[in-house]
């Protein structure tokens, strides 16, 4: 099954934009603490670019570079996140073998306007799932495009679990 969830009844919050990360800016100014009082579901990173977040039904986890999972300390802070109070508008399936562009012309079917924020939740059994990390950054940063050039990635196969994410409008290039 597949949540998708617009601003109708959800607000997104977002610390920073894309932009700027992608710039190099992976000094956090807000904590996780602050950040969770703004929702329950959500993507960002951590401080000095350390790992992967995923906010997850009120939880935070980290996704380090070694591609462990972890509990990260809520006093730590983020450059970059973007949450909200994930209560989904609608619920679909989605077939079997969907790939990537297929279960993107999926949300846009179930959630048409291309102006609007849109927060996807999908829980299933994943037949092949690929991630990535990437390492902690130290002064002087150098842009994202160069650190993903060192990035971790993990190939996965016969894996269960939950997909977040969010589809941000056109406009929002740069943004989120």
């Amino acid at each position: 099954m597949t949540g998708c969830a617009s601003p109708v009844q959800n607000t997104l919050y977002q610390t920073s934009a894309i932009d700027a990360l992608l710039a190099g800016v992976y000094d956090g100014d807000q904590t996780l603490e602050e950040v969770r009082t703004h929702g329950d579901f959500g993507l960002g990173t951590f401080q000095h670019l350390d790992g992967e977040m995923a906010l997850l039904d009120g939880q935070f986890y980290q996704v380090k570079v070694d591609g462990r999972v972890y509990f990260p300390d809520l006093k730590g802070k983020t450059p970059f996140a973007e949450v909200c109070n994930f209560t989904p508008e609608d619920a679909f399936a989605v077939i079997e073998g969907t790939d990537l562009e297929g279960l993107e012309a999926l949300v846009d079917r179930q959630a048409p306007n291309q102006n609007q924020f849109c927060a996807i939740r999908m829980e299933g059994y994943f037949k092949t799932m690929k991630t990535r990390s990437v390492p902690a950054q130290q002064r002087p940063y150098r842009p994202l495009k160069e650190v993903a050039e060192h990035q971790a990635v993990f190939e996965m196969e016969n894996v269960a679990g939950t997909v977040l994410g969010f589809r941000s409008p056109p406009f929002m290039k740069g943004t989120g």
